[in-house]
């Protein structure tokens, strides 16, 4: 605890007796990392069990300064001040503007000089006030000043233009790449650009008979957004296989790529999958954020209990948590929301994925590339002989992968993994069906 505020607001709290000498010793090794990992207030309310209005009320007293609830001011709270990254890496939030003077909620002591940084940064002299870990949780989520900017980017084309279900283009037989004022790199564009705006997690385009299909994924859920003439299919998919990697002559087999973008300052790490159809390839895009989707268990829509019970699970020494679900219902952002919330340098955290969604610091991250021999089952095993606190397995799909997965998981290790069924009881039969003795 080098920091001057929280060795003072400890001594507070040592004075109240809302912590112990001998609790804060015993922890002292995992605490500094933790808070400049999460916070300090975040950290006492998890570590030590203090109640946020104590800890709240503690540093209001101690550095003389008004608490405020602020979750209901947030709709009028003066945008494009503070960046999404600032907001999450001071953990502050612009309230209201007056003159010349900025008020900012903080959630940790004030430091002296994150008050001057934000103070450069903004151009306004800041008026502190504090409040409570969840309250700041629930107005970052509504705050809608920089963290919306993606929502300010226009978009370049009209695609109802070029709709075969449009009701004003009866002749849509007739358009085709020719003779369009667009070119197909520039469709392939927009496409990307609305699916990162309207928060999808993959991009379907599917050619039929008379017509080429965009779908997204939304929220779970397929919604179609398009239907191009099927002569665009060609242009359309050479120009992502082409940014993607992938072989553009090669037709006939399935073929997987990667491509990266970046869009307001956010980047989106893109997976391209082409698979071969009677009418001609389809391609998937799975759309990554690395940048907005590196979600905090607290934003996860959680109910109360269920989050302590997570986070319970999340703090065992060993064994195997499965998080299951249809795709595209968040098991992978769950998983790794609580990894961002337990790394620390006290762990040792591997995970083996295929392919590595989001990356990570102080985590150890393997990529299974099965025709060069690196399965899950194979790197599990070289895990197991690195010393490993924490296993993250991207997802248990055979019966050798789980049978390592449970192996290590008795073993001293804490397991976490995705099981593709419907409920989360249906993964004890998966289990037992994949040759994983029911004891």
């Amino acid at each position: 605890m080098k920091i001057k505020e929280h060795q003072l607001l400890f001594d507070a709290l040592f004075k109240r007796n809302l912590i112990a000498a001998d609790i804060l010793q015993l922890k002292k090794s995992i605490l500094d990392d933790s808070i400049l990992q999460h916070g300090i207030a975040k950290i006492l309310v998890t570590l030590f069990g203090i109640t946020e209005k104590d800890i709240a009320n503690t540093i209001c007293s101690t550095f003389s300064l008004p608490f405020m609830s602020v979750t209901g001011g947030m709709e009028t709270a003066p945008s494009n001040i503070l960046s999404e990254d600032e907001v999450l890496q001071y953990r502050v939030l612009p309230i209201f503007l007056i003159g010349l003077e900025l008020t900012v909620a903080f959630v940790d002591p004030q430091e002296e000089h994150v008050r001057k940084l934000l103070q450069k940064i903004s151009g306004y002299r800041i008026i502190a006030v504090i409040t409570t870990v969840s309250d700041f949780e629930t107005a970052r989520k509504r705050y809608t000043g920089a963290l919306d900017k993606l929502q300010t980017i226009g978009s370049a084309v009209d695609l109802s233009r070029y709709d075969v279900h449009a009701s004003g283009n009866k002749e849509w037989s007739a358009i085709s790449p020719d003779n369009i004022d667009v070119t197909m790199a520039q469709i392939a564009d927009e496409l990307l650009l609305r699916a990162a705006k309207s928060g999808a997690s993959d991009i379907h385009l599917e050619p039929g008979e008379s017509e080429l299909m965009v779908r997204f994924r939304i929220d779970g859920f397929l919604q179609r957004i398009v239907s191009l003439p099927m002569s665009y299919h060609l242009g359309l998919t050479s120009v992502l296989k082409q940014r993607s990697g992938i072989d553009m002559f090669e037709k006939n087999i399935p073929q997987d790529g990667r491509i990266s973008l970046q869009f307001a300052g956010r980047t989106f790490d893109v997976r391209v999958s082409s698979l071969p159809l009677l009418q001609g390839e389809k391609i998937v895009l799975r759309l990554l954020g690395k940048t907005v989707m590196m979600a905090n268990l607290d934003n996860l829509g959680f109910s109360k209990r269920n989050l302590l019970l997570f986070r319970s699970l999340l703090s065992l020494p060993n064994g195997i948590v499965l998080v299951t679900g249809p795709t595209g219902s968040g098991k992978t952002t769950t998983l790794y929301a609580g990894l961002n919330e337990i790394k620390g340098i006290h762990l040792n955290i591997t995970t083996v994925e295929n392919p590595v969604e989001y990356k990570l610091g102080l985590i150890n991250q393997v990529q299974v590339e099965s025709e060069r021999g690196m399965t899950f089952a194979s790197a599990l095993r070289s895990i197991l002989r690195q010393d490993p606190d924490v296993i993250l397995v991207g997802e248990i799909r055979d019966a050798e992968t789980g049978i390592i997965a449970t192996e290590a998981a008795l073993t001293g290790h804490l397991v976490l993994s995705t099981l593709h069924t419907n409920d989360a009881i249906g993964a004890i039969p998966r289990m037992i069906n994949l040759g994983i003795e029911s004891f």
